[in-house]
């Protein structure tokens, strides 16, 4: 088992922001992201604990289509800040920053993209 800590948001969510919130983002990035907690990864799969009102989701791998480093989400352009991109085979998208620092800016979301795209194919 192998564990960090996020931020997350849907992409339903990012759809539904409104020009104030985008532009609150600038501003804190974390704003994007309201949803935080722990991920764990199992052999089969991923819980995200504290996802909704306090209740973890879990994703199990064989609901999963892709994982990679998502493209550009609001201003966060540099490869290295873009978040996980985990896309359920239902269409919806969970974009996580894994174990997250501000100052200095940087995450381990290329090192855990990685894992969970070795965690995707293993598991299959």
């Amino acid at each position: 088992m192998s564990a960090a800590r996020y931020l997350g948001t849907t992409g339903r969510h990012l759809a539904a922001l409104s020009r104030t919130d985008r532009v609150r983002a600038v501003l804190d990035p974390r704003a994007l992201f309201p949803r935080r907690g722990n991920l764990s990864l199992f052999a089969n799969r991923i819980v995200l604990d504290d996802w909704a009102d306090d209740a973890a989701v879990t994703v199990h791998a064989t609901e999963v289509a892709t994982i990679d480093i998502a493209p550009a989400v609001a201003r966060l352009r540099r490869a290295e800040l873009r978040p996980v991109a985990l896309v359920h085979r239902n269409g919806e998208t969970l974009y996580l920053l894994i174990n997250q620092r501000w100052l200095p800016a940087r995450n381990d979301n290329v090192r855990w993209a990685s894992l969970l795209g070795d965690w995707l194919r293993a598991a299959r």
